[in-house]
């Protein structure tokens, strides 16, 4: 609890323009009292701290730390802006996008004299028993990585060795010590390193190349009328207030810097809604173009659902107000939980009743009714109503898609068209944000947020309503009785305006007897005498034919005319008002008599009510409990059943890898036996070709054996010697 109230009340100064340290304080001349030339100004001890309480000074360099700590009751505000010389600053990039720190700065003394750092001073009790967990906090997180108290001209500071701090968080200097004049650069800076534009060159607090801003308006297309880093900030708090209608981000952290908690809720998102819905897992970065046209296509396609649906939402998707409202709506429709936000059940229930728009069937036809009011145009295919007529669209799940070009052509309202067209937006004024951002949301969360709102709220509201009770006490039986409910021409409410001190006491009443104004003693121009004696509702009623279309303005227009004139009740004093004092006191009697009578009974229902009311408060006690215990339960269960979905859902990635692997194996040696089998067949037709060959050369010689030449057989007539042809004949 306390970390979170740390973390937004330090973020309310990162956010702040560098031109004040805060609302109504500027830097050379603040509210407190500090002056041009640097001196202390004047603070008065906090009512819990007597004067003569020991105190020490401690410097803070962190503007965050600062304004999270002077809230606190034991502490004083000593200086709020003054000039250190002889040290650095240094912002630590981790402890700022973790936004858990409850610091994000460190100080490094060099001892020169042209190195200066812009700090404060706080009076904070000087025996560590009387600190606050809030200090306590500060400091120990301080002195985790190594930081020492040094004394200076102005108190004691937080200093920290470079040397000994960790290698593995990042720091940046900063130029001037002053945090505040360069946020912007910081954020923007951070942002275009995690969207893959800057590559991996270290981070500084400069403007960005051109060969980053280049490569920014090549990956998300947008608008190159606008400055890029107008342009990267958008970007990232449109996505964050997706996530925020998706439920995955706080409101807090929408300031346009992508932090660890914007990435973990579009893991978040992906797991739970775009990985099922889109069949895909992104492969560009944490927030890749197709990451954005994903995100931003589903919001705006479930906006495109809520108005084909009937829900009341604006024509900006960012409009979280409206949009809110609008989800609230179709929650309530749909008998749901109300939670206003675009969670896994809204989302399908809204996709299963507009399927047949999606797919094409329902389109963006016209109303199916023609409407009376202005207030009840809307709702189903009302597009036309706001100047879409003759527009070719595409169907209302068109612009939920993976490609960046496809949702840019298909993008629409103030905020997507101010990005990626380059039009210019009607309000200054972002919807998300009713004020300007403060160095606050960068690290803080919403319980913090709330306790200081809630301590100034409280004070502002108290005060408020004190001036204005007051005035409403005075003024209660004319407002509420003939109040102004009808538009009236400005004449008149001026001239209400300016008569309203004659209606204090209550009664719209006219001029006692004696005094009445006479139509005929008045010009025929004056208005005035016609004004004073007419009601202002009567003047506003005779400019409403009835042939119009009243709805929703007809119970501020007609009204029922007066019972009983109130001027009449207050003056009727005359003989009957003995007669009224009888009936009053007869009326006494019987009420007396009513009460001692029934007040008994009445005290013995009450009882018997109490104790049904304790026993349902117990029973209800019980049923929590059991509800508690159940849901624990429950999660025990399905956590395990989790576990044990992963460890089987692993053995079986494992199984299925082993036979893929046995598979690969198989295809191997079976390739292997068709070349032997390959080979052995042409060993075989060799073989069967020298068979043939050889055959066909023993019938040659046979042939030539059987045949003998007359030479031969001269020879061997005469000699004796030699054999005949029969040589090859088997014996007989």
């Amino acid at each position: 609890m306390i970390l979170r109230d740390v973390q937004l009340a330090m973020l309310k100064d990162f956010q702040q323009p560098s031109t004040s340290a805060r609302p109504g304080v500027s830097e050379t001349s603040t509210s407190a009292g500090s002056r041009v030339d640097g001196s202390a100004p004047s603070v008065e001890p906090s009512s819990s701290e007597t004067p003569s309480s020991p105190r020490r000074r401690v410097v803070f360099p962190d503007p965050v730390a600062f304004r999270f700590l002077e809230e606190d009751v034991g502490v004083e505000v000593v200086e709020r802006c003054q000039h250190l010389q002889g040290y650095d600053l240094y912002i630590v990039e981790q402890w700022a996008c973790s936004r858990e720190s409850p610091t994000l700065v460190i100080t490094a003394y060099t001892g020169n004299m042209k190195h200066s750092v812009m700090v404060g001073v706080l009076g904070i009790p000087a025996e560590e028993k009387d600190w606050s967990p809030r200090i306590r906090l500060y400091f120990k997180a301080i002195q985790q990585y190594h930081a020492r108290p040094k004394e200076t001209e102005l108190g004691e500071l937080m200093v920290t060795n470079l040397s000994s701090f960790p290698s593995a968080l990042t720091v940046i200097q900063i130029p001037d010590g002053d945090i505040r004049k360069h946020r912007q650069v910081f954020m923007l800076n951070e942002d275009l390193k995690r969207l893959g534009c800057s590559g991996r060159s270290g981070l500084t607090l400069s403007d960005p190349t051109a060969a980053t801003q280049a490569k920014f308006l090549q990956l998300y297309k947008t608008s190159d009328r606008r400055p890029v880093s107008q342009a990267v900030l958008e970007l990232v708090k449109l996505c964050q207030m997706a996530l925020f209608i998706f439920g995955k981000l706080e409101q807090e952290y929408i300031d346009g810097l992508l932090c660890d908690k914007t990435e973990t809720a579009i893991n978040n998102w992906w797991t739970e809604l775009g990985s099922e819905h889109y069949n895909i897992e992104p492969t560009d970065g944490i927030l890749g173009p197709t990451t954005v046209a994903a995100l931003l296509g589903m919001l705006m396609g479930a906006r495109n659902r809520l108005a084909y649906y009937g829900a009341p939402v604006s024509k900006d998707v960012f409009d979280l107000e409206s949009t809110k409202r609008g989800i609230g709506a179709f929650q309530k429709s749909c008998k749901m939980e109300r939670t206003r936000r675009l969670d896994r059940q809204t989302l399908l229930r809204l996709h299963s009743v507009t399927a047949k728009a999606a797919a094409g069937e329902g389109g963006w036809g016209v109303q199916k009714a023609v409407k009376s009011t202005v207030a009840e145009i809307g709702g189903k295919r009302g597009e036309l109503m706001i100047g879409m007529v003759g527009r070719d669209k595409g169907n209302i799940a068109d612009i939920e898609t993976l490609d960046l070009d496809r949702f840019v052509g298909l993008a629409y309202g103030e905020h997507a068209k101010w990005l990626w067209h380059g039009k210019p937006k009607r309000a200054m004024t972002d919807h998300h944000d009713h004020s300007k951002p403060d160095m606050g949301s960068l690290l803080f969360g919403k319980e913090g947020k709330e306790g200081k709102e809630g301590k100034e709220g409280k004070e502002g509201k108290e005060g408020k309503e004190g001036k204005e009770g007051k005035e409403g006490k005075e003024g209660e039986p004319f407002q509420s009785g003939m109040r102004r409910t009808s538009s009236l021409p400005l004449e008149e409410e001026l001239e209400m305006l300016k008569k309203k001190e004659e209606f204090q006491g209550g009664i719209y009443s006219a001029p006692p007897p004696g005094s009445a104004v006479s139509m005929a003693e008045s010009s025929p121009g004056d208005k005035d005498v016609i004004r004073k004696n007419v009601f202002k509702s009567v003047a506003g009623k005779a400019r409403f034919p009835r042939r119009l279309s009243f709805s929703d303005a007809e119970d501020s227009v007609l009204r029922w005319p007066e019972i009983a004139d109130v001027a009449d009740l207050l003056d009727a004093e005359g003989p009957g008002s003995e007669e009224t004092a009888e009936l009053a006191r007869g009326l006494y009697a019987n009420m007396e008599q009513m009460r001692a009578t029934l007040a008994s009974w009445a005290s013995a229902k009450l009882g018997g009510v109490e104790a049904l009311d304790e026993t349902f408060a117990q029973q209800q006690a019980e049923l929590q409990a059991l509800y508690w215990a159940l849901s624990d339960a429950h999660e025990r269960v399905r956590h395990g059943g989790e576990e044990q979905l992963g460890e089987e859902r692993a053995q079986l990635a494992e199984a299925v890898k082993d036979v893929e692997t046995l598979l690969a194996k198989l295809e191997y040696e079976m390739g292997a036996l068709v070349g032997r089998v390959q080979d052995l067949e042409d060993g075989v037709a060799q073989f069967e070709a020298q068979v043939d060959d050889v055959e066909r050369r023993a019938d040659e010689l046979k042939v030539v054996l059987e045949t003998e030449g007359w030479l031969h057989w001269l020879v061997r007539n005469m000699t004796g010697m030699g054999t005949g042809p029969n040589i090859t004949r088997a014996p007989s």
